[in-house]
Protein backbone atom coordinates (compact mmCIF):
# COMPACT_ATOMS: atom_id res chain seq x y z
CA UNK A 1 0.00 0.00 0.00
CA UNK A 2 1.33 3.41 -0.98
CA UNK A 3 1.52 5.97 1.80
CA UNK A 4 -0.12 9.36 1.44
CA UNK A 5 1.88 12.59 1.62
CA UNK A 6 0.24 13.33 4.97
CA UNK A 7 1.47 10.02 6.42
CA UNK A 8 4.97 10.50 5.03
CA UNK A 9 5.36 14.06 6.33
CA UNK A 10 4.05 12.99 9.74
CA UNK A 11 6.51 10.10 9.93
CA UNK A 12 9.43 12.22 8.70
CA UNK A 13 8.65 14.83 11.34
CA UNK A 14 8.44 12.26 14.13
CA UNK A 15 11.43 10.24 12.90
CA UNK A 16 13.89 12.07 15.15
CA UNK A 17 11.89 11.11 18.24
CA UNK A 18 10.42 7.73 17.29
CA UNK A 19 12.44 5.18 15.33
CA UNK A 20 10.67 3.84 12.26
CA UNK A 21 10.54 0.16 11.44
CA UNK A 22 12.25 -1.31 8.40
CA UNK A 23 9.01 -1.79 6.48
CA UNK A 24 7.84 1.77 7.21
CA UNK A 25 11.19 3.19 6.05
CA UNK A 26 10.82 1.16 2.85
CA UNK A 27 7.30 2.52 2.29
CA UNK A 28 8.55 6.08 2.82
CA UNK A 29 11.48 5.50 0.47
CA UNK A 30 9.16 4.25 -2.28
CA UNK A 31 6.86 7.23 -1.81
CA UNK A 32 9.81 9.62 -1.94
CA UNK A 33 10.90 8.18 -5.30
CA UNK A 34 7.76 9.57 -6.90
CA UNK A 35 6.90 12.59 -4.75
CA UNK A 36 9.04 15.69 -5.09
CA UNK A 37 6.97 17.52 -2.46
CA UNK A 38 7.83 15.01 0.24
CA UNK A 39 11.50 15.04 -0.84
CA UNK A 40 11.43 18.82 -0.44
CA UNK A 41 9.78 18.48 2.98
CA UNK A 42 12.49 16.05 4.10
CA UNK A 43 15.23 18.40 2.87
CA UNK A 44 13.64 21.29 4.78
CA UNK A 45 13.46 19.19 7.96
CA UNK A 46 17.11 18.22 7.62
CA UNK A 47 18.07 21.85 7.09
CA UNK A 48 16.06 22.92 10.14
CA UNK A 49 17.69 20.22 12.29
CA UNK A 50 21.12 21.35 11.11
CA UNK A 51 20.39 24.98 11.96
CA UNK A 52 19.10 24.03 15.42
CA UNK A 53 22.19 21.91 16.09
CA UNK A 54 24.41 24.81 15.02
CA UNK A 55 22.57 27.22 17.31
CA UNK A 56 22.88 24.77 20.22
CA UNK A 57 26.61 24.39 19.57
CA UNK A 58 27.15 28.14 19.41
CA UNK A 59 25.19 28.65 22.63
CA UNK A 60 27.15 25.89 24.38
CA UNK A 61 30.43 27.52 23.34
CA UNK A 62 29.20 30.92 24.51
CA UNK A 63 29.54 32.41 21.03
CA UNK A 64 25.89 33.26 20.59
CA UNK A 65 22.88 33.09 22.83
CA UNK A 66 19.22 33.32 22.01
CA UNK A 67 17.32 35.58 24.40
CA UNK A 68 15.09 33.68 26.84
CA UNK A 69 12.01 35.56 25.61
CA UNK A 70 12.67 34.42 22.02
CA UNK A 71 13.00 30.82 23.22
CA UNK A 72 9.72 31.16 25.12
CA UNK A 73 7.93 32.50 22.01
CA UNK A 74 9.19 29.58 19.94
CA UNK A 75 8.29 27.04 22.63
CA UNK A 76 4.76 28.49 22.89
CA UNK A 77 4.19 28.18 19.14
CA UNK A 78 5.33 24.56 18.91
CA UNK A 79 2.63 21.90 19.14
CA UNK A 80 2.71 19.97 22.38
Amino acid sequence: MMLSCREVTRDLTLEAELPLGRYRRLQIGLHMLICRHCRRHKAQLEQLRHVLQTVNTLEAEGIAAMPAEAKARIRNRLPS
